[in-house]
This record gives C-alpha cells, sequence and structure tokens, in this order.
C-alpha cells in the first residue's frame, strides 16, 4: 500500500531552515523587545527626568527589565536627547540628565 523505506532527508536543507528559524525568532524577539521598550519609554523618561544621572542598571533595577531592554531605553533617551554621554567614571556607564522636568 505504502513504501516502507525510510526517506532520506537533505542534511544541508534541514540545518539551513533550522538557521532561517532561528534568525526569524531572534529578529521577533527584538521586536518584542523594542516594542515593550517604547511602551515602557514614558515612563522611563518621567523617572530619568527626575534623576541627576542614569544608568542602564539603574533602569534594569527601578523598572524589573533585562539588559538590551534598559539598553533601547536608554539609545531612546540619547536620540531624543534627554541625557548625554559622559557622567560616570570608567567604570559605569553613567548618563547625566541634561533636559529638566518643566514644572
Amino acid at each position: 500500500m505504502y513504501n516502507k523505506e525510510p526517506k532520506k532527508l537533505d542534511v544541508k536543507f534541514v540545518l539551513s531552515e533550522i538557521d532561517a528559524i532561528k534568525r526569524s525568532i531572534q529578529d521577533l524577539d527584538e521586536r518584542v523587545d523594542k516594542l515593550y521598550a517604547s511602551l515602557l519609554y514614558e515612563e522611563v523618561e518621567n523617572f530619568v527626568l527626575q534623576c541627576k544621572t542614569v544608568t542602564t542598571e539603574k533602569i534594569q533595577r527601578k523598572f524589573n527589565v533585562g539588559y538590551t531592554r534598559a539598553c533601547y531605553l536608554i539609545k531612546a533617551l540619547l536620540k531624543k536627547k534627554i541625557i548625554a554621554e559622559g557622567a560616570g567614571n570608567n567604570d559605569v556607564n553613567a548618563y547625566k540628565v541634561i533636559q529638566k522636568k518643566s514644572v
């Protein structure tokens, strides 16, 4: 009724498909991180505007996010010129707040 012989798999094809799936998952993870960071951005901006300096660690601890998400948030703050580089010593990447909250 049916052929009982096992089919041969093209190993190169299977490995290339696995690599493509891995890249897709990594891309999706990055998109989720960026979306989550954008959802948190307003809260983080309000927090940062009340500080003199900010670090990725400070954002991680305050908002319970990972390093990657904290970095996306830092990049967004830098892009909007809320913070600037150069507030810490060589051991810590601290950013100074250059735009204060308006009252």
